[in-house]
């Protein structure tokens, strides 16, 4: 499991996000929301965003929408 430490306006927040997790669900097709992330992890929804983009990178993309959620390209 991958560990994620944020630090925001002087403040450290220290919140466990499993890529690997992430990843495999997001390529067996399961939906996988900020939201979702947040609700499991405890942490902000822009916090989560700015790891996924420091993680994934350029093959992270964000689809909004009823069916929206996250998208991560080979």
């Amino acid at each position: 499991m991958n560990t994620n430490t944020m630090t925001t306006n002087s403040i450290t927040t220290t919140a466990s996000l499993n890529f690997t997790n992430i990843e495999t669900d997001v390529k067996s097709g399961k939906r996988v929301t900020l939201d979702m992330l947040a609700a499991q992890t405890g942490m902000t929804k822009a916090n989560i965003r700015k790891a996924l983009v420091s993680n994934y990178g350029a093959r992270l993309v964000f689809a909004r929408g009823r069916t929206g959620g996250i998208r991560i390209s080979a």
